[in-house]
């Protein structure tokens, strides 16, 4: 091995240390490792993918940006052409030595396009790096209104209703001492778990309802209905309470 191929071993070992240090930090911590690699390096496909559909198309602003843009570069380049030929010393005849092209006159206006992007990325990297300093809330926040994140609360709460024989009084205690290493934690800790049963106190039905609400009303619960033939239906949180009115003149609720 070169002294070259050392140097750059040595360097990804360095370089990869950090990042490993980082990898096992969030490993250890309280957010599930599939949620981090899920969110984390398509963070912002996600974020587009929320906001891109509530954008609007203002076309009067487009066309009169477009039509700013044409004056400012056929205007600056008149003024630059001008310029060049003062600051060359040369007269005005057409000597392509000291002819200034259209296409610098593009480069220079993208230039200072990119220069403004600079100095708003630099801006708006010093105010979160600020605000990440000064704020004490957690970097990351779990979203568990979600489809998936609901039918894994589901299978959990399937597997507890196995083991416990479908009782309600033993899900009831299961749900609030057993923690489940995939969550890492409890499941009533994010969710709102309402339990209906048979006269035999055998648990028939349960909805699972997210704590935390997404803003906008847009939020669902899931109703799952045991038995020989298990249905799961998604419902909005609008018609819960209709729902677990329906659910309630069906079922005995457990005291």
């Amino acid at each position: 091995m070169n002294a070259r191929k050392l140097i750059l071993w040595i360097a990804g070992i360095l370089l990869s240390l950090p990042v490993l240090l980082v990898v096992l930090a969030l490993a250890a911590g309280p957010t599930p490792l599939r949620t981090i690699v899920r969110t984390l390096p398509l963070g912002w496909f996600y974020f587009l993918q929320r906001n891109v559909r509530e954008v609007t198309v203002n076309v009067n602003l487009i066309v009169t940006g477009v039509l700013c843009s044409l004056f400012l570069i056929l205007v600056g380049h008149l003024l630059l052409k001008a310029m060049f030929r003062q600051l060359s010393g040369q007269n005005w005849d057409g000597q392509t030595s000291c002819f200034w092209h259209f296409r610098w006159t593009i480069f220079f206006y993208l230039g200072l396009w990119l220069l403004f992007a600079i100095c708003i990325a630099t801006s708006g990297l010093d105010r979160q790096i600020t605000w990440w300093y000064e704020d004490k809330e957690p970097w990351f926040e779990q979203r568990t209104g979600s489809g998936l994140e609901m039918s894994l609360a589901d299978f959990e709460i399937d597997q507890l209703i196995s083991d416990t024989d479908g009782d309600l009084a033993a899900l009831e205690s299961s749900l609030h001492t057993q923690a489940n290493f995939y969550r890492r934690g409890l499941i009533p800790e994010d969710y709102d778990i309402l339990l209906f049963g048979d006269k035999s106190n055998k648990v028939t039905c349960y909805v699972i309802v997210p704590r935390k609400q997404p803003t906008g009303g847009r939020g669902t619960c899931l109703i799952v209905h045991c038995g020989e033939q298990r249905s799961r239906t998604y419902k909005p949180l609008s018609e819960l309470r209709e729902a677990v009115t329906g659910l309630d003149s069906e079922y005995p609720r457990p005291q």
